[in-house]
């Protein structure tokens, strides 16, 4: 697996709880026991943080250090970028359809005491057929209870496996996939992250609006871990979750910049993260109900970690 991640540091936001530029070392470091064959770092620092630009360099260099490392102090936000830069690596990673951890944001915070469910994952999307698959790590309560949405869902070990059309830049995708995705269309606009791509020529992005039937989807396989990955660092109020109590609060940066808060995984406090109550797109039409043979399989997944 490789890892690409482009994004834009820059405190000019609506809210700042901590220093971006310290928040986005720190999503860096969760990822350090991640093994990427190869690590592409697309990064515009703001104004502001410029001076800090050899501190970060050295900082991915020393984390990513068993990875080939690549690193760049742009952004892309052009089919045409995107382009030069995948068939630049076409020919390493095309044929063997390798995956991609893809990211355009600086803060999905890796959580997981560990690594194996994760392993499991990857596995699990390298030996499925799909021609087109990815693994969703982040927003795990809201992509959870999507999974059931259309009813295409079905339990596969410690993971649930569906269809849907999700093309969101945070999830692992098979590389063939990611090169369809962004150079394959004809994109004429300029955009910051995939997920705004909604319309793809013929093919739509059915999770947002499941009532639309002229356009074909993409018949996408997705799997999503029964165990939180990855958490957005500033939580997930946009969708009705508070921010400062659990179970899903936003995490916080310590003081060593290393350790991952303490996070409450008694038994109560973890049905309630994959149960809690949201309101988004993704819930419209959505009458799914979490089966309790996964809130126990989940149960038992953290019980043995």
């Amino acid at each position: 697996m490789i890892l690409i991640l482009s994004c834009f540091v820059t405190h000019d936001r609506g809210n700042n709880r901590y220093n971006r530029f310290d928040i986005f070392k720190f999503t860096l470091n969760s990822y350090r026991d991640i093994k990427f064959k190869s690590v592409y770092i697309f990064v515009k620092l703001d104004s502001e943080f410029l001076n800090r630009k050899e501190e970060l360099y050295t900082f991915i260099n020393d984390t990513f250090s068993n990875s080939e490392i690549f690193i760049n102090d742009i952004r892309y936000e052009t089919q045409n970028e995107w382009t030069i830069f995948m068939d630049t690596i076409k020919d390493k990673y095309y044929h063997s359809d390798e995956l991609v951890w893809f990211l355009q944001n600086d803060d999905h915070v890796f959580i997981d005491s560990n690594t194996k469910i994760l392993e499991e994952g990857i596995k699990l999307l390298e030996e499925d057929p799909s021609q087109y698959k990815t693994l969703y790590f982040s927003h795990w309560p809201e992509i959870i209870r999507l999974s059931g949405k259309n009813n295409t869902q079905s339990l596969c070990n410690n993971y649930i496996k569906f269809t849907e059309t999700l093309i969101d830049s945070i999830q692992i995708f098979n590389f063939k996939y990611l090169y369809y995705i962004l150079c394959e269309n004809n994109i004429n606009y300029s955009f910051k992250r995939i997920d705004h791509i909604v319309h793809l020529n013929y093919n739509h992005d059915r999770a947002y609006r499941p009532y639309d039937h002229t356009i074909r989807p993409l018949d996408q396989t997705i799997f999503v871990p029964l165990k939180e990955l990855c958490r957005h660092f500033d939580g997930y109020d946009h969708v009705g979750i508070p921010l400062h109590i659990p179970p899903c609060e936003c995490l916080h940066l310590p003081e060593d910049r290393k350790t991952i808060q303490y996070i409450d995984n008694t038994p109560e406090m973890l049905r309630a993260r994959m149960t809690v109550p949201h309101t988004s797109l993704w819930t419209a039409n959505n009458e799914f109900i979490i089966p309790e043979e996964w809130i126990q399989k989940m149960l038992e997944l953290y019980k043995n970690s």
